[in-house]
C-alpha cells in the first residue's frame, strides 16, 4: 500500500540523516585533530586545483600529455581532477573498457566510459581489435558473453582477433553433485593440466569473494594439489596454534590447552585437557597457575609429560612482555618452527613460511595502550578479521612468485594478470552472481552519479547486478589458453541447485563432460568425538539453538565446558543489565509487579555491577536501557500471568528442558507463551530453532490452542509466532537430529565470517585432542 511504502521511505530517509550526522560528525573531529582520511586524499586534490588557478595551472604546465589506463575503474572525483588538469583534453589519451568495470565498491562506474565525450567534447573514440592474451576459443566465450551485458550498452562492438594461433583446447563446463564434489572435480581437473604440460604455476582458480577461497584452498591441499593462497592470515592453522599459546599466559583456565594438546610435540587426551581446565576453574586459579596443575592431578605420565613440555614452552618468559618477543622465542627457539619449515622444501611448507613471516611482521608493530599487551593484541586481532581489515596481510610479497603452486585469489585480485588455464568454481544460482541484497542504508535519490532517472535503491541494485556481470567478464577474459567451469547440482539440504544465469549466454561454446573426473581427498579420521554418557543428557532450548548457530561453540560451551573470555561492548553490557532485571521480575515478581522505587533500586544494583558505568555515553546506555526495562514491565501487565514451569520434551538420546519468560491467559481465554527479546526483530527470527521448541512445548503443556508471542524490547514490538504444518514438521525432526548428533559427539563447525571472530573459542577452534571422554549432566538447567 502507499501507506507501507510512505512508511518505508520515512525510515530510509531517517537512516541517511543519521549517516549523515554521524559523517559530519567525523569530519569535524578529523579537522579538529588536522587529521585526513584515505577519501580526503582524493576529495582535498580536487578542490584545491578546482578552486586555486595558480595549482591549477602549474599542473597544467607540468604535465603537457596525460594517459590514462584503465579508464573504467576511475571515479567521478578522478574525472573532475583530471578535467582540471587536462582542460579541453586536447592532449589526453585514455584506454578502457566499460566491460571490466568492477570497483563500484571505491566509487568507479562504467557510466565515466559513457560520458567520456560529454566530458571532453569533441573526443574521438577507436576499438582495440587485436587480443595478445588469449586464442580465439577464450575470445569467442567472453565475447558472445559481453552481448548479453548491462556494460555493452553505449560501448564500442567487441570484435577482436587473436594474435595468437588457434588451439584445441574448449571451454568446459563440469557440473558434479556437491560442492565438495566440486573441489573433487577442481582437483581432477587442475592434476589432469599439469599432467598434460601446464605447470600449477601457470593455472588459476578465481572466486567472485574470499568466503570460499579457504575452504576450496584447504580441500584442494587435502587431494594433493598445492595452491598459493594464504587467505585470513589469523585463521591458518600454524597461526591459530601460537595465538592459542599466547592466550595462555593471562588466561587462569588454559582453554588453550585444548588446542595446545593436539601439536605433535605434545599430545594429550581430551580427557585430561578437560580434567585439567576444569579444575582451574573450581579452585579460582590466577595466570600461569596451570604450569603446575600436572602435580595436582591425577593425569596419566604421558599427559604429566605432556604438560611439562607446554609449560617449558613459556619458561622465563614476562606475561606482560611484548607479544611479538614471546612469538619469535616460540617460532625460532621453542616449538623449532621456524627451522622445521625451512628444511622442508614442499610448496605447502613454504606456504606456511610465508604465512609465519607475515604474522611475525604484523606483531612486531603494535599500537600501545592499556592492558596486558598480549591481550590487547588477540582483542585487536577479532577486530580486524571481523571488519575484515586483515586483507592486508593476505598479499603475497614477491619471493612467493617462484613457488609451483595453483593461484588461488578472487576475480579483483586477478586484475591484469594472465594464467593458462582459468578455473572458475560456484557458477551457480547465489554464486555468480551472487545475491543482490538490499543494503542496511539506501543512498538518497540522485546521489549516486548516473543515476538520475533511478530510485536510489534502483541504483544500488542495478549498479551491482553490472558489476556482476563485469566480475564475470574479467575473470574469463584472464585465461591465455583454457577455461574450466563448475558447478554443484546438489544443497546441503538435497534440493536441487541451479547452474548460475550466466551460463545460458555462453552454453553453446562450451562442452560439458559426462560423470567428470573427480580426486578424492585423502581419507582422514573420525572426526566425531568418542562420549559416554553416564546420565541422559538435558539441554536447554536456548543451548540446542547454539548447537544450530554452531555445533563446535556448543561442544566448547556446553559439552567440554571450557567457558572463555568475551569482550563486552558497552551496548552488550547494557543489555546485560536489562536481561538481569528480567531474571529477578521472573523470581521474584512472576505474577505480581514492583513497585516504582522497588524497581528502579533494582535496575541502578544491575547497572552498576553490570552497566557501563565508565563509558563516555554511560548516562545515555543507561536512560535507554532504563527505557527497556519500563517497556518490560508494560507487556507483562496484559493478560491474567500464571506461574511458569519447566516443560520437558524427551527423545531416546536427550531431554529438552523449556522455560518460557512468561504464561497468561489472554482476553479470549487462550494460553498465551511469551519470550522476551531484548533486541529487534529480523525479518526470519522466527526460523531460530529455539523458537520451534518453545512452539512444541506450548502445545505438549497447553495444547494446540496455545499461542506463542515473542515481545521484542528495542524496537516495543510484540509478535506471534505462527508456522505451517510443513515447516513445524520439518523443524521438529531437526530439533530431533541436533539431539541425536549430539549424543552421537557431531559436532562440525560452522565458519561466519561475522560471527567467528566474536566467539569466545575463536583462537582455539580446530582439531581436537584425541580420546574418548565420559560426561555426566549433572543437574538439571532449571529447578522450581
Amino acid at each position: 500500500s502507499k501507506a507501507a511504502q510512505d512508511a518505508e521511505a520515512i525510515i530510509r530517509a531517517e537512516k541517511c540523516l543519521e549517516v549523515a550526522l554521524l559523517f559530519e560528525t567525523y569530519e569535524r573531529l578529523m579537522a579538529s585533530r588536522d587529521m585526513i582520511d584515505f577519501g580526503d586524499l582524493v576529495a582535498q586534490p580536487v578542490r584545491l586545483v578546482e578552486t586555486d588557478p595558480e595549482v591549477r595551472d602549474a599542473l597544467r604546465a607540468r604535465h603537457k600529455h596525460v594517459l590514462v589506463d584503465e579508464y573504467q575503474d576511475v571515479n567521478r572525483a578522478s574525472v573532475r581532477l583530471l578535467k582540471a588538469i587536462v582542460g579541453d583534453g586536447q592532449n589526453l589519451w585514455v584506454v578502457g573498457d566499460s566491460r571490466q568495470s568492477i570497483y563500484r565498491f571505491r566509487g568507479a562506474s562504467a557510466t565515466n566510459m559513457a560520458q567520456f565525450a560529454v566530458d571532453f567534447p569533441g573526443a574521438q573514440t577507436r576499438p582495440l581489435c587485436v587480443n595478445y592474451r588469449s586464442t580465439q576459443q577464450v575470445i569467442d566465450v567472453f565475447t558472445a558473453f559481453a552481448g548479453t551485458m548491462k556494460a555493452s550498452a553505449g560501448a564500442l562492438p567487441l570484435r577482436l582477433t587473436a594474435h595468437r594461433e588457434p588451439s584445441n583446447a574448449v571451454t568446459e563446463f563440469r557440473v558434479v553433485g556437491t560442492t565438495d564434489d566440486e573441489i573433487s572435480a577442481i582437483a581432477a581437473a587442475i592434476q589432469a593440466q599439469q599432467d598434460a604440460g601446464v605447470p600449477y604455476r601457470k593455472q588459476a582458480l578465481l572466486c567472485a569473494s574470499n568466503a570460499r577461497l579457504s575452504n576450496i584452498a584447504e580441500g584442494l591441499e587435502a587431494r594433493g594439489i598445492p595452491v598459493l593462497h594464504l587467505g585470513s592470515i589469523f585463521e591458518r592453522p600454524e597461526i591459530k596454534d601460537l595465538l592459542a599459546l599466547l592466550s595462555m599466559l593471562a588466561d587462569p583456565y588454559a582453554v588453550g590447552l585444548i588446542r595446545a594438546a593436539t601439536m605433535s610435540a605434545h599430545p594429550m587426551p581430551l580427557q585430561d585437557v578437560m580434567q585439567i581446565v576444569a579444575h582451574l576453574r573450581e579452585s579460582g586459579a590466577a595466570a600461569l597457575d596451570w604450569k603446575q596443575a600436572g602435580t595436582r592431578l591425577a593425569l596419566t605420565a604421558d599427559s604429566a609429560t605432556a604438560l611439562g613440555r607446554i609449560a617449558s614452552l613459556f619458561d622465563g618468559v614476562n606475561p606482560t612482555g611484548n607479544p611479538w618477543t614471546i612469538l619469535t622465542t616460540l617460532v625460532i627457539d621453542r616449538i623449532g618452527l621456524a627451522k622445521a619449515v625451512h628444511l622442508a622444501d614442499d610448496p605447502q611448507s613454504r606456504m606456511k613460511g610465508l604465512a609465519l613471516w607475515q604474522f611475525l611482521n604484523f606483531c612486531r608493530r603494535q599500537p600501545s595502550g592499556a592492558g596486558i599487551p598480549s591481550v590487547r593484541m588477540l582483542d585487536r586481532i577479532r577486530r580486524l578479521v571481523l571488519l575484515s581489515e586483515d586483507r592486508g596481510l593476505r598479499h603475497l610479497p614477491a619471493v612467493a612468485e617462484g613457488i609451483d603452486a595453483v593461484r588461488l585469489m578472487t576475480i579483483h585480485a586477478s586484475k591484469g594478470l594472465e594464467f593458462d588455464t582459468v578455473h572458475i568454481p560456484g557458477m551457480v544460482t547465489s554464486g555468480l552472481p551472487r545475491n543482490n541484497m538490499t543494503p542496511r542504508c539506501i543512498p538518497p535519490d540522485g546521489l549516486i552519479h548516473g543515476s538520475s532517472s533511478l530510485t536510489g535503491l534502483e541504483a544500488v541494485k542495478a549498479g551491482h547486478d553490472e558489476e556482476e556481470e563485469c566480475l564475470f567478464f574479467v575473470a574469463l577474459s584472464r585465461a591465455r589458453n583454457q577455461l574450466v567451469l563448475y558447478a554443484s547440482s546438489v544443497q546441503s539440504d538435497g534440493k536441487r541447485r541451479n547452474p548460475s544465469k550466466f551460463i545460458p549466454a555462453i552454453d553453446h561454446l562450451v562442452v560439458r563432460p559426462q560423470n567428470p573426473l573427480q580426486r578424492k581427498r585423502a581419507e582422514s579420521g573420525a572426526t566425531a568425538i568418542r562420549i559416554a554418557w553416564e546420565e541422559k543428557p538435558i539441554w536447554t532450548d536456548g543451548e540446542v539453538n547454539l548447537f544450530d548457530r554452531c555445533p563446535r561453540r556448543f561442544l566448547y560451551t556446553h559439552v567440554l565446558k571450557l567457558g572463555g573470555r568475551r569482550t563486552e561492548t558497552a551496548f552488550m553490557k547494557m543489555h546485560n543489565v536489562v536481561s538481569d532485571v528480567f531474571d529477578w521480575l521472573k523470581t521474584v515478581h512472576e505474577t505480581t509487579d514492583p513497585s516504582e522505587i522497588e524497581l528502579g533500586a533494582r535496575f541502578e544494583e544491575a547497572w552498576q555491577v553490570k552497566g557501563a558505568v565508565d563509558h563516555g555515553y554511560a548516562e545515555d546506555y543507561r536512560r535507554i536501557g532504563r527505557r527497556l526495562v519500563d517497556y518490560l514491565i508494560e507487556t507483562r501487565r496484559s493478560g491474567i500471568r500464571s506461574p511458569v514451569t519447566p516443560i520437558s520434551l524427551g527423545w531416546a538420546e536427550g531431554d529438552i528442558f523449556v522455560k518460557p519468560d512468561g504464561v497468561a491467559k489472554g482476553e479470549r481465554g487462550q494460553v498465551v507463551v511469551r519470550r522476551v527479546k531484548t533486541g529487534k526483530p529480523r525479518s526470519n527470527a522466527f526460523d531460530d530453532i529455539e523458537y520451534t521448541i518453545l512452539h512444541l512445548a506450548a502445545v505438549q503443556t497447553y495444547g494446540g490452542q496455545a499461542q506463542v508471542e515473542v515481545t521484542y524490547l528495542t524496537s516495543e514490538t510484540t509478535e506471534p509466532m505462527s508456522i505451517s504444518a510443513k515447516k513445524l514438521e520439518t523443524r521438529r525432526q531437526k530439533v530431533q537430529d541436533i539431539v541425536r548428533s549430539v549424543r552421537s559427539g557431531d559436532f562440525p563447525p560452522k565458519i561466519e565470517a561475522r560471527t567467528c571472530p566474536r566467539c569466545p573459542s575463536f583462537f582455539i577452534c580446530g582439531d581436537l585432542p584425541d580420546g574418548p571422554v565420559t560426561l555426566k549432566k549433572v543437574d538439571p538447567p532449571f529447578r522450581s
